[in-house]
């Protein structure tokens, strides 16, 4: 958790900045809300489905069981992101992201512009120096979606399957709710 944004409520802040920044109409904004709330929920309930049926282990345990075994806990490799306890398939955030993305393109298109500033003014430590999160600027959610995947095998919590494969369930969740739920522009 970073100041305050505790597992996938970021998204929320996400949200209503791509609202401030698209400026839709009210009954669009109402549908935004309606579906990506749906998605963001369903995608959260089938990830840790999931999670708790693969039960695949985590970067850090096949580095520490295969590439640098060790019994000295001082030596072991710890992932740059503090590694949540339960299993890395899917990855969470990118079955997140997948779900918001998809909800969000299909109301505003592929090739949408907007600026995310949610953690703008908190700082990291990155070997040993203070960072600025800052901003991050999108052509389109897709490429928002897939930029919250790699992060999460960059930090080392997730391996690149578990990402890939959960935005591709968190896509198929947010178009199995628009099969499934009648929405009306």
């Amino acid at each position: 958790m970073v100041n305050g944004y505790p597992g996938g409520a970021s998204y929320i802040a996400v949200f209503k900045q791509i609202l401030d920044q698209l400026n839709p109409a009210l009954d669009v904004a109402a549908l935004a809300f309606a579906k990506t709330g749906m998605s963001l929920m369903d995608a959260t309930i089938g990830s840790m489905k999931a999670k708790f049926d693969v039960m695949q282990e985590r970067p850090f345990q096949f580095i520490r069981r295969v590439i640098e075994p060790s019994t000295n806990s001082a030596t072991w490799w710890k992932p740059l992101i503090p590694t949540p306890p339960y299993s890395d398939f899917p990855a969470n955030h990118a079955t997140f992201a997948g779900a918001f993305t998809h909800a969000l393109t299909t109301l505003f298109g592929n090739n949408v512009h907007f600026v995310n500033s949610t953690y703008k003014g908190h700082q990291i430590m990155i070997d040993g120096n203070s960072v600025d999160m800052g901003t991050h600027s999108y052509d389109s959610f897709y490429e928002m979606a897939n930029d919250i995947a790699i992060s999460r095998v960059y930090g080392g919590i997730h391996t690149r399957h578990a990402v890939e494969e959960g935005i591709k369930q968190g896509i198929k969740t947010a178009e199995n709710i628009d099969k499934k739920v009648r929405f009306m522009k």
